[in-house]
């Protein structure tokens, strides 16, 4: 599967060029970790070494040049400085995945799939629930809901008696001090309505009461605050709690998660030179959102809900507010397939910015409704 022609036609960018973006961090993700690095050369100039006796400039990418055997001879000779932690090329390995990902994923779903695990091997060797969020979203991954929901209970201080806090080459103690990975474990914790059931309302009441509800913290590509990533994780808990009507407040908070990526890949093609080229600093498949609405979309017909339907549920928002949504759906479709309504042609002009005012977030928009 792949982005629908009016996606692409919205993004205004070339399918291949994108394509290209996807093997470059691929082939960075497998390549041979360089002898020496960027540490390395700089303690060879502070120290007075690095051009000795020539203002030669040395391309170390030409090792067959004398300046450059003889500087690679002086590195050998200093040895490597050992400044980079263990866990730095595994980082880089699993970012590099991650973005291959997010630039296969509008192309061919299964492709990016693909990186996402590979991604997620990365990220739960560094010890981070992002690896578990990112492969329950890829292939619904029930096994990860487990950890997560231990890592929740231990952040929220409910109870310690999951498995030890410092496991990885970062340690889940550290990475829980990060409002993504608090959401990753949040979402990833979903991935098995079964499990959030039997925790019943110990797992809700925690949701409702934790800091997090209330954090203004800025979360992933779009800066969201936290609160709103935690409200969706939130409604969907309560979803599978017994509180089905509340399909309606989630898709509203999913449209203005999806509404602010928009905007920003919106503002982000104002850039003439680096849009085109898909350079551009906002990602472009938010994969917090995608991976919400993919776990999501498989909850809900567990529970007795139709799943997401882009053109039914989120066909008021723009065509850029629906690339991640669209995303989403495809990842979840692809190994649970589930029957969608019949898809309502697109307005011929879309609505203005910003997103319509009744499907707005508000703080203070109650959980529950009233009987």
């Amino acid at each position: 599967m792949s982005l629908p022609p009016y996606l692409w036609e919205a993004l205004a960018l070339d399918p291949e060029v994108v394509r290209g973006r996807a093997r470059f961090f691929a082939s960075y993700a497998t390549m041979e970790p360089p002898p020496f690095d960027v540490h390395d050369l700089i303690r060879l100039a502070r120290d007075g070494v690095a051009g000795a006796g020539s203002d030669e400039i040395v391309d170390l990418a030409v090792p067959e040049t004398a300046a450059a055997r003889a500087m690679v001879e002086r590195l050998e000779n200093r040895g490597s400085a050992g400044s980079r932690e263990p866990w730095v090329r595994v980082a880089e390995e699993a970012d590099a995945w991650r973005e291959a990902a997010i630039a296969r994923l509008p192309n061919d779903t299964a492709s990016g799939k693909e990186a996402l695990l590979r991604a997620a091997e990365g990220y739960d060797r560094l010890g981070l629930p992002f690896g578990g969020f990112l492969a329950a979203s890829a292939v619904g991954d029930r096994e990860r809901a487990v950890p997560a929901v231990d890592a929740l209970y231990s952040l929220l201080g409910v109870r310690s008696d999951g498995p030890a806090g410092d496991q990885g080459l970062i340690g889940r103690r550290a990475a829980l001090s990060a409002a993504a990975q608090q959401i990753a474990a949040l979402f990833t914790a979903m991935a098995d309505p079964g499990l959030v059931a039997h925790e019943g309302e110990e797992l809700t009441d925690a949701l409702a009461t934790a800091s997090q509800a209330t954090s203004a913290t800025p979360v992933g590509t779009t800066g969201e605050p936290l609160a709103l990533w935690w409200t969706a994780g939130r409604l969907l808990a309560a979803m599978i709690t017994g509180a089905r009507e509340l399909r309606t407040d989630l898709a509203a908070i999913l449209a203005e998660l999806a509404g602010a990526h928009g905007r920003r890949l919106r503002t982000a093609q104002l850039d003439g030179y680096h849009w085109p080229r898909g350079i551009a600093r906002v990602s472009l498949v938010d994969l917090d959102l995608a991976g919400l609405v993919a776990v999501s979309f498989r909850a809900l017909p567990q529970i007795g809900s139709p799943p997401w339907d882009v053109a039914e549920d989120f066909g008021h928002l723009p065509p850029l507010a629906r690339v991640s949504l669209t995303v989403g759906v495809q990842l979840a479709e692809g190994d649970n397939p589930a029957p969608s309504s019949p898809m309502r042609p697109f307005p011929p002009d879309p609505p203005t910015w910003p997103v319509r005012p009744e499907t707005r977030w508000r703080s203070e928009r109650p959980l529950f409704r009233p009987e």
